[in-house]
């Protein structure tokens, strides 16, 4: 059984990522794009760990997709080029027809933003719960 992590009403932070996308005369652009993503709390952490000791004991050598880890941390992502829509919430599965890069790039955006200490907190009134 998986391990559900409640979204309560909570500090979501701000950070860059660049986002690439396919030009009309197939260029690859850079895009910089704003990443609202919700500050981890010990709680949610702690079921993290948890749910990465269940699946490893269930099998050791599965697969932790990007798309799994980012979907309970995304708010929501503005300025993406026109054509890209994002639903509200963000899914796993929006996440997985998304480019790998750009996954990769929105997670190592929000690590990077949480080492460093440079937060731009917005308040939160979502309550809603993730399956």
């Amino acid at each position: 059984m998986k391990t559900k992590i409640q979204r309560e009403a909570r500090t979501i932070r701000e950070t860059s990522a660049n986002w690439e996308s396919n030009s009309e005369s197939g260029d690859v652009i850079s895009t910089e794009i704003s990443v609202h993503y919700y500050s981890p709390t010990v709680a949610m952490l702690k079921a993290q760990r948890i749910e990465a000791q269940r699946r490893y004991e269930q099998d050791p050598t599965a697969i932790v997709w990007v798309s799994e880890e980012l979907e309970p941390m995304l708010h929501s992502l503005t300025g993406l080029p026109d054509g890209i829509d994002v639903p509200s919430p963000i899914t796993i599965d929006w996440l997985d027809a998304q480019d790998i890069r750009n996954l990769t790039a929105l997670r190592d955006a929000i690590n990077q933003d949480m080492t460093a200490g440079k937060h731009s907190p917005r308040s939160s009134s979502m309550d809603r719960e993730r399956r």
